[in-house]
């Protein structure tokens, strides 16, 4: 018989708790009952219970009780469909105890779940025997956070080798300037001196001729 056989859709909003005692009693508000599971939030967030391992379900006499950060539960009706829409996230199987595991879901079928832990261990569990499942808090904004500062990082660092090319760029392009007007300022002092030595040369050698011309010319005539 599924859970809602069990008339436990009136409790849909109220406080509640799941199970006696133990490390898998879980308490918080009841936000769904589906075919075989139930959602349940608590301050640590949305806790998924599978329906083979409620022993019993206490109603507190409150109603909008403990609500997590996680927000509305995944829109499942099987307890299967919810862990194949947690694949690749990182999640804690079952409350407490030995049996307690967190990893990333990489897969979820009929018969079992699979997990990868930061050790790189792979970890093989029957589904009948997970008791429940909840996403780890932080688990999605850790990413996002990790990808903007690599981000911003690289931006910044790509600016500054912009802004070191463009001032390298400037400096070469301001020392080869000077360095073409020193050598046309020199070129043309040279062209000046050059001109004033060839007219007084030219000068002094017609003046010379010049004034023999007109002595031997007089000397003739007496």
């Amino acid at each position: 018989m599924s859970m809602n056989g069990h008339g436990l859709r009136g409790l849909v909003g109220r406080e509640v708790k799941v199970n006696r005692g133990g490390p898998d009693s879980v308490q918080g508000t009841l936000m769904d009952v589906r075919w075989d599971y139930m959602a349940v939030s608590c301050k640590e967030g949305i806790v998924y219970v599978n329906e083979s391992h409620v022993k019993s379900i206490t109603d507190t006499g409150r109603s909008g009780g403990v609500r997590g950060p996680m927000g509305n539960p995944i829109p499942s009706n099987t307890f299967l469909g919810v862990m194949q829409a947690l694949r690749f996230r990182q999640v804690q199987i079952n409350r407490g105890g030995p049996e307690k595991v967190e990893g990333i879901l990489a897969d979820a079928n009929q018969s079992q779940l699979i997990l990868t832990l930061k050790n790189q261990e792979i970890i093989r569990i029957p589904l009948q025997h997970v008791k429940s499942v909840s996403l780890v808090r932080g688990s999605s904004n850790n990413n996002n956070s990790n990808n903007t500062s690599q981000g911003n990082k690289t931006q910044n660092t790509q600016s500054g080798g912009n802004r070191s090319q463009g001032n390298r760029s400037t400096g070469s392009q301001a020392c080869r300037n000077k360095s073409q007007g020193n050598k046309n300022q020199g070129t043309k002092s040279n062209n000046k001196s050059w001109g004033n030595q060839s007219h007084g040369n030219k000068s002094g050698g017609s003046k010379s001729r010049g004034n023999q011309s007109r002595g031997n010319k007089s000397g003739g005539k007496r």
